[in-house]
């Protein structure tokens, strides 16, 4: 998968524009991994330490089948079925808020974090088969 960071807002548009504002897309699958962990002596390490998302997006248009997002050093996140997405966000210092359902209606569908990512993926990851991975940035 080739990523392509997101650091501005005009990255962040770009994004925007070029997946569409996720429009006739739904959320696939989405993980989340924690900073932390506990060893295998119980001790717990990281705990205090921000977690990464990844989602990932089907898409009924086909230059833009699938759609991964990757959020890092998430703050806050927030998932509710949405009965539409319509993908907005912004970047304020550096925080990234990316609001799935509306800036003024996705208060009940969005990720905050300090990093952003994605990549767009052909059609043969569509379908009901889970292809979720999460590695360390």
């Amino acid at each position: 998968m080739q990523f392509i960071e997101v650091k501005t807002k005009a990255d962040l548009e770009q994004f925007i524009c070029q997946v569409d504002a996720l429009h006739d897309s739904i959320l696939r699958e989405c993980g989340f991994l924690a900073g932390g962990f506990v060893n295998k002596d119980g001790w717990m390490y990281g705990d205090t330490e921000p977690g990464i998302c990844r989602m990932v997006f089907q898409s009924q248009n086909r230059e833009i089948p699938i759609i991964v997002i990757e959020v890092g050093g998430v703050a806050n996140i927030c998932i509710e079925s949405p009965s539409t997405l319509e993908l907005e966000g912004d970047i304020v210092g550096n925080e990234i808020t990316i609001f799935f359902s509306g800036r003024y209606v996705g208060k009940s569908f969005f990720i905050k974090g300090t990093s952003m990512r994605y990549c767009v993926l052909n059609n043969s990851h569509l379908g009901e088969e889970s292809r979720l991975i999460l590695n360390r940035w």
